[in-house]
């Protein structure tokens, strides 16, 4: 089964005695499992099913492919997007098996990710501060300007269209558009992700000579933060050790907080895959109080404290691929009339059916915590052409108000020609849903 050209061509070997679920469009991360010569049957992984396929090159073992789901049937077409061979290690690095940078990278990324919220309190406080901001430099205010105009705002999001552009803005899609070559190009470079980049960038080059030290434009989590073991998506595997899992456990708590923080900040529990959207709360500052350089030194902190959490989503949507899982967990913050609000964002598709000719259920979650409603927790799935949707809410006065206005949405669903089987509203939070996903182990153990 030959893929058209121009695409490269990758060839089902033989027919699937067990139909994958797939559909039309679909990325898929594969693990080459036993290669092949070029044309010859190459044995790959793709989630829990093993499958034979003709590749025009050779790939050794422990390779990587993304591939696209052009057409479902008996012998599914299949597009060739990338292909990453596996370096076999040196002498002095035996028993190193491939994945192995994505335990070093997690390591990396865990004690240094942290929440948007700072970085965003900050870009809002320095749009409405024509003195701080001149007070830094042209280079660093061009990019902070530039983030900041990225953000899309919470009216836009409120539409079908404005949604999907802050989803594919939201910078977990960028090292793929960049496979995509120049159309995909032109999207990763107006996403937030590249924002992100080049403000670090501008705000590395601005260190100071010898170093940069905590005194002057950080500070360390307060009593009032909470530790960031808040939930299942920072826990080991079983296999870790106590001493490993006290460790990580104890990491994300290096994170430090600019001293322009008004208040306690809480930390966001680093997200893995089979994680759920948590709220995060807006939070102010005070930029009368730091000089120029304490200035930039918490920027830094909060950007690159950003783009460590970014690239944590990233690796969550990685792990649920390498399952067989269409899951995408995100954040979106919105910008508003008096602030920049974070949304925490999941997307999924149920892996299982009750019958065959049934819908496929969507599902989405958000969490979010705005000013004088508190935390709200979202949970909508939609099967065709029913949807059912319910909310959790942290206070109770707003729970009530919220009730108020189901009527409305219920109207507004049936307007869309949908079924509703489901609405409501309950005080306090959602109960917690198992997501059995195979994670990457965050560290070795091994002697």
């Amino acid at each position: 089964m030959q893929i058209p050209p121009p695409a490269l061509k990758a060839t089902l070997a033989s027919p699937n005695p067990r139909a994958p679920d797939w559909q039309a469009g679909q990325r898929l991360e594969a693990q080459v499992v036993r290669g092949g010569a070029a044309g010859e049957q190459t044995r790959v992984r793709i989630g829990d099913q093993e499958l034979s396929l003709r590749l025009p090159a050779a790939m050794p073992p422990g390779s990587r492919l993304s591939l696209e789901v052009v057409r479902m049937g008996t012998q599914p077409l299949l597009r060739l997007l990338s292909q990453t061979p596996f370096v076999q290690p040196s002498t002095g690095q035996a028993g190193i098996g491939p994945g192995t940078g994505a335990p070093t990278a997690l390591t990396s990324l865990l004690p240094a990710q942290g929440s948007q919220a700072p970085l965003l309190a900050a870009l809002w406080a320095l749009s409405r501060d024509p003195g701080a901001t001149a007070a830094l430099p042209g280079s660093v205010q061009a990019a902070l300007k530039d983030l900041f105009g990225r953000l899309h705002t919470a009216t836009q999001a409120t539409r079908p269209k404005g949604l999907r552009e802050a989803v594919l803005a939201s910078g977990i899609f960028h090292e793929a558009a960049l496979a995509l070559g120049q159309g995909g190009a032109a999207t990763a470079a107006g996403d937030l992700k590249s924002a992100l980049l080049s403000l670090a960038t501008q705000l590395r080059a601005q260190r100071r000579p010898g170093g940069q030290g905590n005194a002057a434009g950080q500070r360390r989590p307060g009593p009032g933060a909470a530790s960031a073991d808040t939930g299942p998506a920072h826990r080991l595997p079983a296999t870790a050790t106590s001493t490993a899992t006290s460790s990580a456990r104890a990491m994300p708590q290096a994170v430090a907080f600019p001293t322009w923080i008004i208040g306690s900040a809480r930390e966001a529990a680093p997200p893995r895959a089979g994680s759920t959207p948590s709220p995060q709360a807006r939070l102010t500052t005070d930029l009368s109080t730091p000089g120029r350089q304490a200035l930039l030194d918490g920027l830094r902190t909060s950007t690159d404290q950003a783009l460590a959490r970014l690239a944590m989503h990233q690796w969550s949507a990685v792990e649920n691929a390498e399952s067989g899982q269409l899951r995408w967990l995100l954040e979106l913050p919105l910008r508003s009339g008096d602030g920049v609000d974070l949304l925490h964002l999941l997307m999924e598709r149920e892996r299982k059916r009750s019958a065959p000719d049934q819908a496929p259920v969507w599902r989405a979650e958000m969490a979010l915590d705005l000013p004088g409603l508190g935390p709200v927790h979202v949970r909508i799935a939609v099967s065709g052409d029913q949807v059912g949707t319910r909310l959790w809410v942290g206070d109770e006065n707003t729970a009530a108000r919220v009730r108020r206005e189901l009527p409305k949405l219920r109207e507004a669903l049936e307007g869309r020609q949908l079924k509703v089987r489901d609405l409501g509203c309950t005080p306090g939070e959602p109960p917690e849903q198992q997501h059995p996903v195979r994670t990457r182990p965050v560290l070795d153990d091994r002697a």
